[in-house]
């Protein structure tokens, strides 16, 4: 099975589909800005990190196959 790179993983969207490729099987590896803020995610390594900052890249995407996009900024305009 691919080991896979889901950003966004501390988000709904995000740690719902890191379960689901854990349950078939995938080796997972989760990245977001927070810590996940609905459940404990089963991700095999979560890594807490900025996507903003391009230096983080490199561990992140060592030995992965696929990468799932899903980190987002979610605020609303004008709040930080």
């Amino acid at each position: 099975m691919p080991r896979v790179l889901v950003t966004g993983a501390g988000g709904f969207i995000g740690h719902h589909l890191v379960n689901y490729l854990v349950k078939r099987g995938h080796g997972v590896r989760g990245v977001d800005i927070k810590a996940p803020e609905f459940e404990d995610i089963q991700a095999d390594e979560f890594i807490l990190a900025d996507l903003r900052n391009c230096s983080n890249y490199v561990d992140m995407i060592k030995d992965v196959s696929e990468i799932y996009h899903l980190a987002a900024d979610s605020r609303r305009p004008g709040t930080q």
